[in-house]
Formats: C-alpha cells, structure tokens, sequence
C-alpha cells in the first residue's frame, strides 16, 4: 500500500482530487492537431457507424465528413480563408455540425451568436468581427434582415432546417407556413452554397499552436457580453479528459438538447461525443413537456443537459412506465439542481431500471465548457465536482488571492494549461479574469464564491457577478442586468433603474425592474410604464425583457452609496 501524502491544507498544492483519477488519466497526452483533425483520426477506421440522427434521420461519420468537405469547398468558394470569422445564428441541425468543421478544416472561425438576439444585437456581432458571411436559420432571417445591409456581411447563407429530414417528415413540415426569404445574389440557401463549391480545391492548412477555432459569448465579472476565443486545444482537451474518465462504447447514444451557439452545446455535447464515436441525436427545439417523448423514443446512453430539462420527467405521466435502463450517464451543469431534486432524480433512475446517478458540473465558457464535475465512481451530494484531470482548483481572498485553506469561502479560481486565448478586442476584460498569481500560474477567476473539501470536492456558495440565468422562450438564456438599466436608462423619464432577478415556478428567474421617476413624470407613471415596455421590446432580446416593472420613490443604498441590489432581490423574492 502506497504512502499517503500529507496535506499541507491548500488544495492547488495537494491536489486531493488525484485519488479518484487513474494514472492514465492523470497522463493523458493532448493530440496537438485541430478539431478537424482530431475527430477525423479517432472515426477514420469507422466510417460506416453512426455519426447523427436528426428527426430519425441517420447520418454516418463517412456522410458527415463528405458533407464537411463540401462546406468547406461552399465557404472556400465565397472568399472564406484562413483567420477569417463567420457568424452564425442556428440551432443543432446537420448544417451546423458540417459548417462548423468545415471552417477549422480550411482555417477560420465560427462566431457562435444567440438566436434570440434582437436585430441590432445581430449587427453588432457581426460588425464586431467583421464577417463577411452570415450563416442563420431560415426562422431567424426575417430578425436579421432588418440590418444586414448596415453590417459588413457580403453573403448570408440560408439554412432551411427540413434539408436532412426523412421524406414524410419533410413533406409533412413544408405544408406549415414558414418564414418566406426572398434569395438574391448574397442572400442564397444551403443548396446553392453547397453547389458553389462543387470544383473548389481546398487550401491545404498546417496545425498552428493557440488558433482560434470557435468564438462564443458570454458575461465577464461585470456582466458585459464578451466573445470569448477558444483554441483547437481548449475544446480537444474536454474530450480527450472525457475520453480518459467517462466509460464509454462507440455508437453509444447521446442525447443532445443543448443549444450550440453555448460552449456546453458546440464543445461538450458535440465534438465531445463526436470524438468518441458516440451517436449524437440532435434536438434543434423542443418543449421542455416533449423531453420524455425523446427518452421514450431515443433510449440514450448518456445525457448531459441542465437541471431544468430533467425535472419534466418526474412530472410527465408518460414516464411513469418507461424503461431507462440503457440510460448510464446522466448529468447537468449550470444552475438550479437543488439538492431535493437531485435525490429525486436519483430515486427516480432506480424506479425505471437505471444505475445511473445525477452528476452535477461547472463550467465557464472560458474554460471551455466543463472544468469541475462529479462521476460515477467520485461523487458527492450538493457539490459541483473536482477538478478535471488537466485542471486545479483554489479558493482566494477576493482582494489579495492569497489561497485559502480546506473549507474556507472565498472566490473559485481554476487553473487550466487550455484556457480562452482572451476576449475578443478586450484586453482589459481579459486582464480582469485571467491572473498570473504568485505560483507563475495564470488562472481563471470565476466570480463565483465556494470552498473545496479535503476530498478535492467543490461547493459553491454564492455568485460575485450580476448574471441571471432563465429558461424563458425555452431556451437557457443569460440576461445581464446592466444592459436592461441601460435601455431603460434612455427613456427622458427615468432617473434611476435598477434590474434584479425575480424566481419563477416555470423559468427559474425573470427579471423585475425597479424604477424611479423624475418628480414632474410621476403623475404619468401608467403611459410612461408602457413606453418603456415599449422601449424594452425593440431593444432587447424577447427573454431580457422585464416580466414586471415596479416604480419607487427611491432605491435603497449600500454602506457607500451604491444601488443594494441583493435588497431589492430579497424584497422581489418577498412579493
């Protein structure tokens, strides 16, 4: 029997999380190629399995590359090199999966852009990083065309979401009305792209260390939206470590129903399984009430999903009956999984024939999806897990990082050797969250507040950075207080606003507007409440809009004169 170590009390030097890792694992070497490359090696020898199924349609991985190189040409075709970023707005549909490989094979960038984005936030995307292509869902187009012609896009490709689907079933779609998209000369549908590149030669692209592949969004420390710049070797390294420490078969179903426009979509629920030989059932939009049908019908092996898309199948009648014993990885990232409710889940596993238990993560776009998580085999009740194998964990003071000891509160920082490259264009966001600390590491800095146990397990405790997350319109969605206050800051009447996160039985959190008015505007508070309703709608997202606006006389103020937002949320939560 070897040794135990002897803890020195600061877990970025004990690592106690190493026990529960195998040494190959611990070991485990990053192929240094692109994702292209890297899911082309791991499926070359096996190309007859099943890559996709898309509304029962099957897609092997030796379709799925052909269909890649295809984009490829089709992108090539319309000017698209090396380093340059195509922004997209799409769901998880065939297209999305070839054109994002498609653009790593010849060296460029997926811009991986919220569908739910008001028009002027599709034109600052696409500005921002100037695109001269613009990729979207024939549903999303209508929003997008009120300003493409502001935006430096020179072509939009347009995806009609039946293309892959069975005969019947596209039949059966193209009867129901639909978005009409009058093409042109820089407006076409795939069809026509794909054509354009039939007798295109592709570049030949040489594996540089530390290239972008994908940009996607997210909130910093101060809640402003960022496009965060991810390496080939940021998403390689989450499914080599999944690769290393999740038992798994090639063909095994995945389930997916996250978004790809989230890292935890695009990289966890995509190249991840992709990379492994998994059969990925693409689920482009749902119901959270049609969720049991696709357990029903799919019978997956694993799903890593959020919390509120595993609660429906302890309501839904359906299931009362249903078999799960194929279903051997269930997990969920983000927010909400209470504790109730993960010893619901797991009761609920055991009552329809499954081993599997509810394995709670974290992850941070940053980090490229997940960066902490429970297993099977290391497993804790309320906690989010420890620290992947590539990863450390420490917790500091806030204003010194000074590490503390085991069980001390302080912020979670979380070392990684593939971490973003930075935010796009902001060196001084970047600054904010990567820092070089006195052991010559740079970490991460999460904003969230939590502790590690002298197992290596994380506890998270409370959030540092204003950002609310909803799963109103059905799709999880990050609202940032500070752009609503801004919106509603414009209208001539508001003297001061102040946005907070409001619970919801159906959508976890809404937002609730406190607002106070200039004195000789009070007596109009009704038609001025409708302006700014008003005001709300045509600039921001449908799920960043305000489900209630309450008017003040005053907000109520910290020690040093700031707006007390938490109090304002306790008095929200009160009502």
């Amino acid at each position: 029997m070897p040794t135990e170590k002897k803890l020195t009390g600061y877990p970025s030097i004990d690592k106690p999380w190493l026990k529960y890792y195998s040494k190959e694992a611990i070991n485990a070497l990053l192929p240094e190629c692109t994702i292209y490359e890297n899911l082309w090696e791991n499926n070359k020898d096996h190309l007859d399995d099943i890559a996709l199924i898309y509304f029962g349609k099957k897609i092997t991985y030796g379709e799925m590359f052909e269909n890649i190189d295809k984009a490829a040409k089709a992108f090539s075709a319309i000017g698209v090199k090396k380093g340059d970023i195509v922004t997209f707005a799409v769901l998880a549909c065939p297209e999305t999966i070839f054109s994002f490989y498609a653009l790593n094979k010849i060296g460029a960038v997926a811009n991986m852009v919220n569908v739910l984005s008001s028009a002027s936030d599709f034109k600052k995307y696409i500005n921002e990083v100037n695109s001269k292509v613009f990729v979207c869902w024939n549903v999303f187009y209508k929003t997008a065309t009120e300003m493409i012609k502001e935006t430096s896009a020179k072509k939009v490709v347009v995806i009609e979401p039946t293309n892959y689907l069975p005969p019947i079933k596209k039949f059966l779609l193209n009867l129901k009305k639909k978005p009409t998209v009058k093409y042109s000369d820089s407006v076409i549908n795939w069809n026509s792209f794909i054509n354009n590149g039939n007798n295109v030669n592709l570049p030949s692209i040489t594996f540089q260390p530390n290239d972008i592949c994908v940009m996607a969004h997210t909130g910093g420390t101060t809640g402003e939206p960022k496009g965060v710049l991810l390496t080939n070797e940021s998403v390689n390294s989450v499914a080599v470590q999944y690769d290393k420490t999740c038992p798994h078969k090639r063909q095994e179903v995945l389930l997916d129903l996250i978004v790809p426009f989230v890292i935890y979509g695009i990289g966890t629920n995509i190249h991840m399984p992709l990379c492994l030989g998994l059969t990925v059932a693409l689920i482009p939009f749902f119901k959270p009430e049609q969720i049991p049908d696709f357990f029903i019908h799919y019978k997956p092996n694993i799903v890593a999903s959020i919390p509120s898309y595993w609660t429906p199948l302890l309501q839904s009648r359906k299931m009362r009956k249903a078999d799960l014993s194929n279903l051997r990885l269930a997990a969920a990232g983000g927010d909400g999984m209470t504790l109730e409710i993960e010893e619901k889940m797991n009761e609920f596993f055991k009552e329809h024939n499954s081993n599997a238990v509810m394995i709670n993560g974290y992850g941070m776009t940053e980090l490229c999806s997940t960066a902490t998580t429970n297993y099977n085999f290391a497993h804790k009740e309320n906690s989010i897990g420890i620290p992947m194998p590539f990863n450390l964990v420490k917790i500091v003071e806030q204003d010194t990082c000074k590490e503390l000891k085991y069980g001390e509160i302080g912020e979670i920082c979380i070392y990684s050797p593939y971490p973003m490259r930075g935010y796009y264009n902001n060196d001084e966001a970047t600054k904010e969250i990567l820092k070089m600390h006195n052991d010559g590491k740079c970490w991460v800095h999460s904003g969230d507040l939590g502790y590690v146990d002298d197992d290596g397990f994380v506890f998270i405790t409370g959030r540092i950075k204003r950002i609310i997350l909803t799963s109103y319109t059905e799709i999880p969605s990050k609202i940032f207080p500070d752009q609503i206050e801004k919106v509603i800051m414009t209208h001539p009447a508001v003297f001061q606003c102040c946005v907070v996160s409001d619970p919801h039985p159906k959508y976890r959190f809404v937002t609730k507007a406190y607002i106070v008015l200039y004195e000789e505007y009070c007596e109009r508070a009704d038609d001025i409440r409708t302006e700014i309703e008003q005001l709300c709608k045509r600039n921001l997202p449908d799920y960043s809009i305000p489900f209630s606006y309450c008017f003040k006389k005053a907000l109520p103020l910290t020690a040093v004169g700031k707006v007390d937002y938490r109090a304002l949320e306790k008095e929200a939560e009160n009502l």
